[in-house]
Order: C-alpha cells, then sequence, then structure tokens
C-alpha cells in the first residue's frame, strides 16, 4: 500500500498494511532543520523545506500538515486575537502567542447575519490587523493558499499525504475567541435565537469556502477543530443544541458512508482497553445527559475527518434542511 491507500483504508475501517503515521509537526520542524521560529512562520519556503527534511530523516510517513497552525497569514485570518509573532514582537526563536481581548459584541451577530461571511470577516481582520484592512488582507490570504497548493504537490512528491486543504474553525471557537469565552458562554442563555441565525450564515459560508480552497488547493479534505465547543468545556445540551447542527453541515457529503456497529465498539474496547460503561452499557448510559452508548471518541474521526475523499467524490456541502 501506498500511503494514500493506507490512509483511505483506515478511514474506511479496513485494515491497511501498517498503521499509517502521521505526526504533528509545526515548531519542531523548525528545531529540527536549524532554522528560527521567525522563519517557520514568515518565510514559506524555509517552512516546507523544515518539514519535508523532517518528514525524510525521521519517516516515512504518510500524512502530514504543512505546518499550517505556524503560517502567520492563516492564523491572522483564521483565529479573532491578535498574534504575536517571533522575530516581531517576539524573540526570533520563541512560540507565537495570541493576545485574546474582546472586541467582537453583540452587534456583530447581527453584522454577519445581516451583512455577510465576507464583510463580517473584512472588517474583523481590520479591526484586528489595521495594516491588512480590506483588499491587502484578502490579496495576503489568496497568496497563502497558492502556496498551500505548492506545498502540497512537494509533499506528494515526497511520499506523503497533505492533510487538508483547509481548517474549519466552528462559530462558537471564532466568537468566544473574539467575543471571550465568559461573555459568549452568557449569550446562550441570554441571546440564544442571534446564536443561531448567526451560526447558520457562518457555517454555510465557512465550510462552502473550505471545500473551494480544499479543492483549490488538491488535498480535499477538510480538518474541523473541536477545542472550546466540545462537549468537555460546554454543556452536552448546549453542544447538541449550538454546535452538533453546525458539525452536521461541515461533515456531510455525497459519498460513501459506514454505520458503527457494536462490533465496533466490542473491538475497540478490547483494542485500547477502554470498557467505560458510556460505551458499553445502555442501562449505565440511559442515566447520563447522553440518554444513551455513545461510541468511544476516537471512533468519531474516523468517520468523519474527511480525509479520504479523492476529489472526483467530494461533493461538498449538503444541506441537510
Amino acid at each position: 500500500m501506498n500511503s494514500k491507500e493506507r490512509i483511505e483504508a483506515v478511514v474506511a475501517l479496513e485494515t491497511p498494511d501498517r498503521v499509517p503515521v502521521g505526526p504533528l509537526l509545526d515548531h519542531f520542524a523548525a528545531t529540527y532543520a536549524g532554522i528560527t521560529n521567525a522563519e517557520l512562520m514568515q518565510n514559506g519556503d524555509q517552512r516546507i523545506a523544515a518539514v519535508l527534511k523532517t518528514m525524510s530523516e525521521l519517516g516515512p510517513w504518510d500524512i502530514t500538515f504543512a505546518a499550517d497552525t505556524a503560517n502567520a497569514v492563516l492564523l491572522k485570518v483564521g483565529v479573532p486575537a491578535r498574534v504575536r509573532l517571533p522575530g516581531k514582537e517576539l524573540n526570533a526563536n520563541e512560540i507565537h502567542q495570541f493576545e485574546e481581548f474582546q472586541f467582537l459584541s453583540p452587534e456583530d451577530y447581527d453584522f454577519l447575519k445581516n451583512r455577510g461571511f465576507l464583510r463580517f470577516m473584512i472588517s474583523t481582520v481590520g479591526r484586528l490587523y489595521p495594516e491588512d484592512r480590506g483588499l491587502r488582507g484578502l490579496r495576503e490570504f489568496a497568496l497563502a493558499i497558492l502556496e498551500l497548493r505548492r506545498h502540497r504537490k512537494l509533499v506528494e512528491k515526497a511520499g506523503a499525504e497533505l492533510a487538508c486543504g483547509f481548517i474549519i474553525i466552528p462559530f462558537f471557537d471564532y466568537f468566544s475567541m473574539g467575543r471571550s469565552l465568559a461573555a459568549m458562554s452568557l449569550d446562550l442563555y441570554d441571546r440564544p435565537e442571534s446564536l443561531k441565525a448567526a451560526s447558520k450564515i457562518w457555517t454555510r459560508s465557512y465550510t462552502s469556502l473550505a471545500i473551494y480552497c480544499a479543492k483549490f488547493v488538491g488535498a480535499p479534505r477538510v480538518f474541523i477543530g473541536l477545542s472550546r465547543c466540545s462537549p468537555t468545556l460546554i454543556s452536552p445540551r448546549h453542544f447538541e443544541e449550538f454546535v452538533l447542527p453546525d458539525l452536521e453541515v461541515g461533515v456531510s457529503y455525497t459519498t460513501r458512508s459506514r454505520t458503527v456497529t457494536e462490533a465496533d465498539i466490542v473491538n475497540f474496547a478490547g483494542v485500547t482497553g477502554d470498557f467505560n460503561e458510556l460505551h458499553m452499557s445502555e442501562e449505565y448510559a440511559a442515566k447520563t445527559p447522553f440518554g444513551k452508548r455513545i461510541a468511544h471518541e476516537a471512533l468519531g474521526p474516523l468517520q468523519v475527518f474527511l480525509v479520504v475523499l479523492p476529489a472526483r467524490r467530494f461533493r461538498g456541502l449538503v444541506n441537510r434542511e
């Protein structure tokens, strides 16, 4: 099996010839390749060279990120907090930091709903980085996507697959950073309908953008990161009410599907040693907020992480209304 076939087999819950390998590098690539974090974050050629050097000498492995979370331009667009960069605000070998403060207001829910996703993002980036306001910010973003496309070709030439063509930031994650986690948590109770209306616009638009960019990059895989909107931070009820509908849009696609079976759960428990009653006992699970058994958390990414969809079968957004 080559890397692509190996990854496809695992996500389809089939048996590969070996376990696929795909470490998350980011700043370690700079350390290993002997460059500074400033060079990693602000020089695309040095960044991908560091990734490829680390991958070839410590590998082989099957899938890699192109140090996406160390890409200064993508961080400015995707994270609603002011980023402090090595070589600028920080020493050249320090790891980047985020200066998180409350700058989004309840009016921004209406701004997003009434003015649309693109104008909202241009406004947000402009408020955080006045030097990147308007067309300059759009140009920097377009160049970053072009660069990622070129990096994808280099990764494939080296015998691996690019992990994803784009990253989706869920609505709750984004606003809980720009609005603050405390204010956002109160908004769940005080402004639930405003959140839902804005979230619908955000999710449809962001997902469409992610799919377009992933196709353009040539890696038709989208990574959906859940941090603050995971049910380990917010309540299961709020997760189901405010987050799950967005995920259903984000991971819906017209391609093959597979149902997790009882055998999958039992086999996974046997392999991992995780026999938690929440997974194994209907009687116990019925007394929890979930109301029924749930599959092991690690089975989820195997089902929904869009890591193996060939371009011809990657249909994109499916509206389930």
